[in-house]
């Protein structure tokens, strides 16, 4: 059927109303949300409904109107929290509520100048927090300079051998020293020559130099890297030479009088102040003893640790109360005296007794001017109610090790409290009575004190308390409340994620009572029926548990662990910090030929060492011994590992042998023993698969201890474990030693000790292979 151009014109017409009518609609159900949703306060969603009844019909005066309304209303909101989140210093918050109020209301200038203003304080305090984060990089670059000392530098670093006849001058053994060492060696004016016999062998320069001076009452001074002063050592030349230098240390974490009682006891540093209000320590001493002072605050100034806390707090109440029998208005009989035509029928009725009678009409009492009132009400009592009520709660804590972390959940009863005061003010006696109100926390009163190991473990000191509000007593008067109360107290050792509960914390109350007429309450069946019964049985249990997380922990190196020699008791003297191989530079240098230098003949025959004319012209005569001293007096060259073969690496377990149970774990770690330049390897350690259970392998700190990113992938297959590694951007290597890799088993049968062994290959920052030698651990399985 074709339809004539009238006809589709009414059809588009007509569709055109239908979609009006749609949207008009839509749009009508957009705006009633828009307005409900402001008239409840929810700006936000106001927002969002009239922006979509405006999309809907954008010429609706009404609908543009409450959209800008609902835009100016829920800006003015945003600018109010940004403003309680700047109070609160919470300044990243800031920022976006306030970011969000301009992009709902652009016009808004109050909220452009506050928010370039957090914008400000936000990015001086991402500044400070950089400051603090790089202090430890500048206190490391500080002691670096700080550790920039003259040091010796003798010419060859191969070991020396010394041996010199009885009455050898000393300044003439010091001479030779210098020639052999390359160091010029000077001689303060008080210096007294003496004879001396030495005899030393395979000792290095400093060695040596160290030992003579130590016994002959010595001491050097070190002028330049190839020059030192022989002194005498007594305290007038100390106070002479030895130079003294003023360093502040800022203490981070310990407490800075503690630190400062350190440094004079230990250290020894008498001109010591501390600033507790910056937290430093300023100090005035020698080189030596600055350097202990820095190594006691580099080891005590560790940071705290901190311990997230997860706490589970279960209450179970159960209540059950069934009441039945005959319940009586009133228990009570009562017999009224009422003589006739002395009162009203309804006072009769009521049993009311007369309060007067004359006496002429005692001689006509009888039976009839009497009452006896019985109760007028019964009621047969059918109850039973049950209640089971449970309340969980799971606050986390983040508390610092030392310091009480507290949780209170309930609430606060008042307690009145009375005390007497004097009218007369001071010296009058106490009368008047004066009541003030205290408040006593109910509920749930829960203090934990963490404290973490080095070993990794937490002690909690646990304490905790429950309390109720059991009744009201009067006592002189006054209405005083009745508590009961809870208490645990104990002290647990808990690993990082091992939970602690505590249960038994119950209370249950049982109580029946009977009421009714005596006698019958006292026959088995009819006491059930005309008497009251009341059976209430209540009962609570408190589980409570607690999971400790440590979530910091100071960074303990094996620099820590190892002793620190300075000196002796009457002077203080620390190595100062030596170059790898004394001068990379020089040793870079092709040496002399090890033919001559190694030859014990060559050096006899050297006569620049110990010429005769030589001694003869020193001021003490040596008489005879020049010549058996140019003959003993020789150097041992050896060859260096920097010299073309690099001195393996070894690889160790820790524990080297270790006796378990089974089902018992064990945590072994992959240890590196001086190394040179590591920087990746592979490692392959197997194990018996019936006997041990491998459940867990993470890189050690030994990988990471200068904070470059490393690359650990396990690759498990049966009876072993492939490890690969390597570091990120590592252009000189590890050096020294430390964990590479912890392993954690768990024993699965019992038997004679197995075998766990490891083998591999390493490599340095160049990619050149590295020569290792690898251990294995035995284990045995009770």
């Amino acid at each position: 059927m074709r339809r004539t151009p009238q006809q589709a014109l009414l059809l588009v017409s007509i569709l055109a109303v239908a979609l009006s009518i749609l949207a008009c609609t839509a749009g009508a159900s957009a705006h009633r949300k828009g307005r409900e949703a402001a008239q409840r306060g929810d700006r936000d969603a106001a927002v969002v409904f009239y922006t979509r009844a405006v999309n809907e019909d954008p010429s609706n005066i009404e609908y543009r109107l409450g959209l800008e309304r609902a835009l100016a209303d829920a800006g003015a909101y945003h600018v109010q929290q940004g403003q309680k989140h700047l109070a609160a210093e919470e300044l990243e918050e800031a920022v976006n509520e306030l970011q969000f109020a301009l992009q709902l209301d652009p016009s808004n200038r109050y909220a452009v100048g506050l928010l370039e203003e957090t914008r400000q304080k936000l990015a001086a305090r991402k500044a400070a927090q950089e400051d603090a984060i790089d202090f430890e990089a500048r206190r490391r670059r500080a002691r670096e300079l700080f550790g920039q000392r003259p040091i010796l530098e003798p010419s060859s670093t191969a070991p020396i051998q010394l041996k010199f006849a009885e009455d050898t001058s000393l300044q003439k053994i010091f001479e030779v020293l210098s020639k052999l060492s390359g160091i010029n060696i000077l001689f303060d004016e008080s210096f007294r020559d003496k004879r001396v016999t030495v005899d030393l062998v395979d000792v290095s320069f400093e060695e040596t130099l160290d030992k003579l001076v130590l016994i002959n009452r010595l001491f050097y001074k070190i002028v330049d890297s190839s020059t030192i002063i022989i002194i005498p050592d007594n305290a007038q030349k100390h106070r002479q030479y030895d130079e003294l230098v003023l360093r502040t240390f800022f203490i981070v974490n310990a407490e800075v009088n503690t630190i400062a009682n350190m440094l004079r006891t230990i250290a020894g540093i008498q001109r010591v102040q501390p600033n507790p209000e910056l937290k430093a320590i300023t100090v005035r001493a020698t080189l030596d003893q600055v350097a202990v002072a820095d190594r006691i605050i580099e080891l005590n100034d560790k940071t705290k640790s901190e311990i997230l806390l997860d706490i589970e707090i279960l209450e179970i109440n159960r209540s059950k109360m069934i009441e039945y029998g005959l319940a009586l208005a009133e228990y009570t009989i009562g017999l009224g005296f009422r003589p006739a035509g002395s009162g009203t029928s309804a006072d009769a009725d009521a049993g009311t007794a007369a309060t007067g009678i004359r006496l002429n009409r005692l001689t006509s009492v009888n039976a009839s001017d009497f009452i006896l009132a019985f109760p007028t009400a019964a009621t047969f009592r059918l109850f039973k109610s049950k209640s089971e009520a449970r309340l969980l709660s799971a606050p986390k804590l983040r508390a610092t090790e030392g310091q009480p972390a507290e949780l209170r959940i309930g609430a606060e009863v008042p307690v009145p409290v009375t005390s007497f005061v004097s009218q007369f003010g001071t010296g009058g006696v106490p009368t008047t009575p004066v009541t003030s109100f205290q408040y006593r926390n109910i509920g749930i009163n829960i203090s934990i004190t963490p404290k973490v190991f080095i070993d990794g473990e937490i002690e909690l000191q646990l304490s905790l308390e429950t309390s109720t509000q059991l009744e009201t007593r009067i006592i002189g008067g006054i209405e005083l409340p009745v508590f009961g109360t809870r208490n645990v107290t104990n002290v647990v050792r808990l690993r990082d994620g091992e939970t602690n509960l505590i249960g038994g914390l119950f209370e249950q109350s049982d109580r029946r009572s009977i009421s009714g007429i005596p006698g019958l309450t006292d026959i088995p069946l009819l006491s059930r029926l005309f008497s009251r019964n009341i059976e209430d049985s209540s009962r609570t249990d408190i589980v409570f548990s607690v999971t400790p997380h440590i979530v910091r922990a100071p960074r303990i190196t094996e620099r820590d662990l190892a002793p620190l020699p300075m000196g002796t008791e009457q002077q203080i003297k620390v190595p100062g910090p030596r170059p790898y191989i004394f001068d990379p530079a020089r040793n870079a240098e092709p040496p002399p030929p090890e033919e001559e230098i190694g030859a014990p003949e060559e050096v006899v025959e050297q006569p620049e060492v110990t010429e005769q004319p030589e001694v003869a012209e020193q001021p003490v005569d040596v008489g005879p011994a020049p010549e058996p001293v140019a003959a003993e007096a020789d150097i041992a060259a050896r060859d260096e590992p920097a010299s073309g073969r690099k001195r393996p690496i070894s690889i160790l377990f820790s524990p080297p042998t270790a006796t378990i149970a089974v089902g018992e774990q064990i945590d072994v770690v992959v240890l590196a023993g001086g190394a040179l330049g590591l920087s990746a390897g592979e490692l392959t350690i197997t194990y018996d698969t019936s006997t041990f259970f491998l459940f867990d392998v993470k890189p050690g700190a030994f990988l990471t201890i200068d904070g470059k990113p490393v690359d650990f992938t396990p690759t498990f297959n049966p009876g072993e474990v492939h490890i690969a590694f390597a570091r990120h951007d590592d252009t000189t290597g590890l050096r020294g030693s430390g964990h590479l890799v912890r392993l954690s088993f768990q024993a699965l049968e019992p038997g004679r000790a197995r075998v766990i062994s490891v083998r591999g290959s390493l490599l340095d920052p160049d990619g050149t292979s590295i020569p290792a030698s690898f251990s294995s651990l035995r284990i045995e399985v009770q």
